[in-house]
């Protein structure tokens, strides 16, 4: 038979409700600290990906940037500037060699008439381009952009 104390309560079931009242304290602490973890964690993957976000944005500038560049360096050249047509194509096959990322390089007028292109690849190698003289470019979107300043 269980003995009662003075509050009517046995000692088997205090140490019961004493064993679930400090199983559930612990429970509680750990659903927090396991919360901070979690918050912790999805914060940090946010930091991530807005850095990678961020280094992205700035590699994909710094193209623009130098794209920019090239074509400054480009406009500037006495070859470009002349109305040789075979100095332009040397250049042009020039530029395509030393930058190795520019497979085509049109240089065209403002009606839409193409002026000159370079005929060798970056590595060298012969392209097959008296069809492109044949063309007016005025009607073609990145043509259109170019004159609207876009």
């Amino acid at each position: 038979m269980q003995k009662k104390n003075q509050s009517g309560k046995s000692l088997k079931f205090k140490l019961i409700s004493l064993s679930l009242f400090t199983t559930f304290l612990f429970g509680l602490v750990c659903a927090g600290v396991l919360k901070y973890i979690v918050n912790t964690q999805e914060k940090a993957q946010l930091n991530s990906f807005e850095a990678y976000g961020q280094n992205l944005s700035d590699a994909i500038a710094a193209q623009f940037f130098e794209r920019y560049g090239d074509i400054q360096a480009f406009s500037i050249s006495p070859a470009m500037q002349s109305s040789n047509k075979a100095s332009i194509v040397e250049m042009l096959n020039t530029f395509s060699a030393m930058y190795g990322i520019y497979d085509l390089i049109m240089l065209v007028d403002t009606n839409g008439g193409l002026i000159a292109v370079n005929h060798k690849a970056p590595d060298g190698k012969d392209i097959s381009v008296e069809s492109l003289y044949k063309s007016n470019y005025s009607e073609t979107p990145w043509f259109k952009a170019v004159m609207t300043g876009q």
